[in-house]
């Protein structure tokens, strides 16, 4: 199959996030949880994506460092799951829950993490080891329910998605070109990830981008 980037765009441009989650199911060879992510990261930029980044990016950016992963496991954190493992520590040790984006290339991320005040730490197991945080504290990302917590993001009490792209166009060009190279026949170790998806889809395990 040989792929034409423009081609690739005006298809993904004109159908459904559910359609270009099948296309890249069977046209691409994706599983299903990559060509979520993918399918989702080319939605149309959205005028309120653009206002949140707008007020994310204002926010103070702080390094942060992650503990130890595999001291991490072994204290029962679950990777993936940072809203529900920072609400326990922070529970079990007395400190403070803290959450707000995590700066990964061109995606801000929602992510939770714990404080003691003057220290900010990420219980979460991963293999990224520091990251570039913005705390927010207009989100809450987890409540209390008759089962236990439950994740459930708002900001300023209207819900939030998971992820924003900092640049909405860029994003999807760069993921067009991504797109491009895979149903081009690129192996997963060959594939050129542009320098702003590298980090988000390193956290979001794509194979693609563990190289």
């Amino acid at each position: 199959m040989c792929a034409d980037a423009k081609a690739v765009h005006r298809w993904m441009a004109d159908h459904s996030r559910a359609d270009r989650e099948v296309f890249l199911r069977e046209m691409a060879d994706l599983g299903q949880e990559e060509s979520a992510i993918l399918a989702k990261l080319m939605d149309a930029p959205a005028a309120s994506e653009r206002r949140l980044v707008d007020e994310v990016l204002r926010l103070p950016c702080q390094t942060v460092h992650r503990q130890d992963r595999d001291w991490l496991i072994e204290a029962g954190m679950s990777p993936r799951n940072c809203h529900i493992n920072a609400a326990i520590a922070a529970s079990a040790i007395g400190a403070k829950l803290v959450s707000g984006w995590w700066h990964l290339g061109g995606i801000l991320v929602l992510h939770s993490l714990i404080t003691d005040g003057e220290v900010m730490n990420c219980v979460t197991p991963h293999s990224i080891p520091v990251m570039e945080f913005r705390a927010d504290p207009h989100v809450r990302a987890v409540e209390e329910s008759p089962h236990g917590l439950r994740v459930l993001p708002r900001r300023a009490g209207r819900f939030i998605p998971p992820r924003l792209r900092i640049d909405p166009q860029k994003t999807v060009e760069d993921v067009t070109s991504l797109i491009t190279q895979i149903l081009n026949g690129a192996h997963p170790s060959a594939l050129k990830v542009p320098e702003s998806l590298a980090g988000y889809l390193t956290f979001a395990r794509m194979p693609a981008a563990v190289t």
